[in-house]
């Protein structure tokens, strides 16, 4: 009965919220970053209930305005779920490495730095006393990759156009030495770790969308926000483990985009959504979005009560 309650208010009322929150957040951010986990949904026409599904995440950049989060369900990872999810967004788009991702037009595509420093960690050899041999190939790649990230952590605190030009001063010529030590070990080694070649190969395969940081200071070097927010839905998944019905993810994806976006608002969260409750049914239009924007998470006209509720947050930490 409350899952029904909940999938009734998502299609009465959430549901044109979050379709505008979706709208704006790809028409006003330049940079947003995407990723995906799985999901089991039980009643799906043409699937058994054991088949992986998917919730995908699309999440503002650290400098954009308007902070949003959109969560969405699909039965599909494809790369027409990708382009279908990030319809008209014209702009940066940081991810992993995942296929799907590549090749949606008007999109800038910048990947992960995080993603290449992992999988050569997963490589690292242990020597006879059991400790991280620092001489092994996996481990230089691990170093190649700190270097970058110190870099970051140095300018972390500058302008977009100046880190921009400390990156190609300082983080260029790293990535060189980097490519050409990816290319050489490929090249004029017999690799039987296959952790090790799965690393050197993703990273030279990605070669072109790990660059992109170097065009713009605005491209983070990691996805962590996307993974950040998607946290939450993964931690609970772990509790509730299956949806039963289509309309059920759905209604999943409206309140945990609602809700997530409320939080890194810095909103009361129970306020805001008493409050949308209380005046969304109310609306004579519930289309026009001109007068849905006012009930925006962002929006300035949310009533002071729900706003600004630092108390709530005071120990989370949002980026």
């Amino acid at each position: 009965m409350m899952a029904n309650w909940n999938i009734k208010i998502s299609e009465y009322y959430f549901n044109y919220i979050y379709n505008l929150m979706n709208k704006k957040i790809k028409e006003e951010s330049s940079l947003l970053h995407c990723d995906e986990t799985t999901i089991q949904c039980n009643k799906e026409e043409g699937r058994k209930a054991s088949s992986n599904s998917y919730m995908w995440v699309l999440c503002s950049g650290k400098l954009e305005k308007h902070k949003g989060i959109i969560f969405q369900y699909d039965k599909s990872r494809s790369a027409q779920t990708a382009q279908a999810f990030l319809k008209r967004y014209k702009g940066i788009l940081v991810t992993d490495g995942y296929a799907a991702y590549n090749g949606i037009e008007g999109i800038t595509h910048a990947e992960c730095w995080a993603h290449v420093r992992r999988y050569f960690y997963e490589s690292i050899l242990l020597d006879s006393n059991n400790k991280i041999d620092t001489t092994c190939d996996g481990y230089i790649g691990v170093k190649y990759c700190d270097r970058l990230f110190k870099i970051e952590e140095e300018i972390a605190n500058l302008s977009v156009e100046e880190k921009k030009e400390e990156r190609n001063k300082k983080s260029k010529p790293i990535l060189e030495e980097f490519y050409k030590w990816v290319n050489s070990t490929l090249k004029e080694k017999v690799i039987l770790n296959n952790k090790l070649k799965k690393a050197l190969l993703y990273a030279l395969n990605q070669k072109k969308e790990l660059s992109e940081f170097l065009n713009d200071g605005r491209i983070p070097l990691t996805n962590s926000l996307a993974e950040r927010s998607i946290r939450p839905f993964a931690v609970h998944r772990k509790n509730w483990l299956f949806a039963d019905s289509v309309d059920g993810e759905k209604a999943n994806a409206t309140m945990y985009s609602i809700i997530e976006v409320a939080k890194i608002n810095r909103l009361n969260i129970w306020k805001y959504i008493k409050y949308l409750l209380d005046e969304l049914p109310q609306l004579e239009n519930i289309n026009d979005e001109k007068v849905l924007e006012k009930y925006l998470p962002w929006s300035e006209e949310l009533p002071a009560e729900i706003q600004n509720y630092e108390e709530e947050y005071k120990e989370l930490k949002v980026d």
